[in-house]
């Protein structure tokens, strides 16, 4: 067993390693989107808000032990600030285009749809990221988002950062991450989501969403 932990300790060095050579733009302090994102085109400025990860990258920062990793998170979180700053909803985009000193949502149909640049699948996952960073930063973005949705009669699935709804409908996918957030704020004018946001326990998990199956899984194991 002790081979097996080093090998995958080994392991989660290499690809940290590779992280910082083939998906990390210096002029931003940021990850990119991938390694395919070439840091001459328009894309290396491309930031998207779900792979903020500060949990991990302190992690990351400990087993590598290489700071890099907390000046990504900080780059990056400071960004999330930006964005959170920018409505009184605090809500943040799926995509923004980022430079060093300032960061914009991205428009409609930018990268994968209409909802680019709106609080929607891929943003939906901030309030159980940041949950788990334990961080002033990760906290206030946090707080934000939980102060909005706790004065909404109904969480959708889907919103415009002003506050807007996207859909008519109810999804686990972002419900069961404000869930989490809950969890972990406890007791800080937030409770009511904590049963509003029950709901997705209180039928089979869906078969034909795996996305919000996945994340209501995740959030039920994740202590």
């Amino acid at each position: 067993m002790a081979e097996k932990g080093e090998y995958y300790r080994n392991l989660e060095i290499k690809l940290a390693n590779d992280i910082l050579r083939y998906e990390y733009n210096p002029k931003t302090g940021l990850l990119t989107t991938g390694d395919w994102v070439r840091l001459d085109s328009n894309y290396a400025n491309l930031f998207r808000t779900s792979d903020v990860l500060p949990f991990i990258f302190t992690n990351l920062a400990k087993t590598t032990k290489n700071d890099k990793w907390c000046q990504v998170k900080n780059a990056m979180l400071t960004k999330l600030v930006q964005l959170s700053n920018q409505h009184k909803t605090g809500l943040i985009p799926d995509f923004a285009w980022a430079s060093k000193k300032s960061v914009k949502a991205v428009a409609p149909k930018t990268i994968a749809g209409k909802n680019d640049g709106y609080y929607a699948y891929n943003a939906c996952r901030l309030p159980w990221i940041l949950a788990k960073g334990h961080d002033a930063k990760s906290r206030l973005i946090e707080r934000r988002m939980l102060k909005y949705f706790a004065k909404q009669n109904i969480v959708y699935g889907g919103y415009k950062l002003t506050g807007k709804t996207l859909v008519k409908n109810q999804s686990p996918s972002f419900s069961a991450p404000i869930f989490y957030g809950v969890n972990h704020f406890r007791g800080q004018g937030f409770d009511n989501l904590f049963v509003s946001q029950q709901y997705i326990y209180s039928k089979p998990l869906p078969q034909d969403d795996y996305y919000g199956a996945t994340l209501t899984t995740l959030v039920a194991v994740d202590r």
